[in-house]
């Protein structure tokens, strides 16, 4: 995510998404009290005929849709600003993708918008070594992102661009977002670069000794490929990885863990889960949630009664128990959507007790 520049005077930031993990947070933080202006086509009259032209519009935002797949954003909205040949109030979609620059009017703290835009990216890297490349796909907390595959030296290359000791910079986890916010504010005072992302590899899954090419303290561990696994696609092979990990120290691969250990419950009718709203809601009344398992799509509906309702589960569970947020971008968070979106793993089974 880049934000090319912030405008306190309008409440406006001008924002380029770049990476597919930029479109998931979009998602999460666009809401109806917001207007996006950028380039279009639309169909308009003039003089008595229909054409297409490129126009820059802007739209008070209805309904965000988020295509996975194309890392893009379907943003429906009201025209909000008066433009020739353009009718007031009339509906409007826009797409957003990758590296299409817009800009963004909020209301309230425009720093706080930054903060909730600009994040510390935790990434998990899988390194597979077959059919003499090394295929590298990256994970983090919204999805799975294949990089490419590379020969021995351009991999050595990418390697230490990346992941040897000091190519990372130093982690600011510990800072809190009012310092950064004063950094920021001083950076775009003074007309510095705009403000972007960073993204930091906290481990390596590969299947060969990392510690060849580089000499790094990210933490790696090695593993074997089965035969019946190895002519998977590369993101197929990186969703079998994650679904069958036993242990991580980072939080977003802990919750996938979560999420695949609630599936294979389901995929063997265990009494110890509950599925649906309706079950959710009758495990938290009788005090029988462990976990609480959401997708990203169903915490962000656009249908404003049921968003409110999730919400309102999860932070009457989230008081005493865990709730995990899983994103539809992962294998686990697209079976969870298919099957309601929402599940929890249970102490007891509750339904015993009535």
């Amino acid at each position: 995510m880049i934000i090319n520049s912030l405008n306190h005077s309008t409440h406006t930031l001008r924002i380029t998404p770049t990476h597919p993990s930029d479109i998931h947070i979009l998602f999460q933080n666009l809401l109806p009290s917001h207007t996006i202006t950028m380039p279009t086509t639309r169909k308009i009259e003039i003089n008595d005929q229909k054409k297409r032209v490129s126009i820059n519009l802007t739209i008070r935002v209805c309904n965000v849709t988020i295509d996975l797949e194309n890392s893009l954003l379907i943003v429906r909205g009201q025209i909000a600003r008066e433009i020739e040949n353009v009718k007031m109030g009339s509906y409007h979609n826009m797409n957003i993708g990758l590296n299409d620059c817009f800009s963004l009017e909020v209301q309230g703290d425009l720093w706080r918008m930054v903060d909730r835009l600009v994040r510390d990216i935790v990434v998990f890297m899988v390194i597979v070594f077959r059919n003499g490349k090394y295929e590298v796909g990256v994970v983090d907390e919204y999805g799975v992102e294949c990089k490419g595959a590379y020969k021995k030296k351009e991999f050595a290359k990418f390697m230490k661009d990346r992941c040897a000791n000091g190519a990372q910079k130093s982690d600011r986890s510990d800072i809190s977002q009012a310092s950064r916010g004063k950094d920021r504010q001083k950076d775009a005072k003074h007309g510095t670069t705009p403000i972007t992302n960073s993204y930091r590899v906290k481990y390596i899954v590969c299947n060969f000794d990392v510690a060849s090419f580089v000499n790094t303290s990210i933490p790696s561990h090695t593993i074997s490929i089965s035969k019946e696994h190895e002519k998977l696609p590369l993101k197929a092979l990186i969703e079998n990885i994650l679904s069958n990990l036993t242990n991580t120290s980072i939080p977003f691969v802990k919750d996938l863990m979560v999420a695949n250990q609630f599936l294979k419950m389901y995929e063997r009718a265990d009494d110890l889960i509950a599925l649906g709203i309706k079950d959710v809601l009758a495990a938290i009344e009788f005090s029988a949630i462990d976990t609480m398992i959401v997708t990203v799509g169903l915490y962000c509906t656009y249908d404003v009664e049921e968003r409110h309702r999730i919400r309102k589960m999860v932070e009457m569970v989230g008081k005493d128990k865990k709730v995990v947020i899983i994103s539809d971008g992962h294998a686990c968070g697209n079976k969870l959507n298919y099957i309601g979106g929402i599940g929890a793993i249970l102490k007891y089974n509750y339904k015993e007790e009535y």
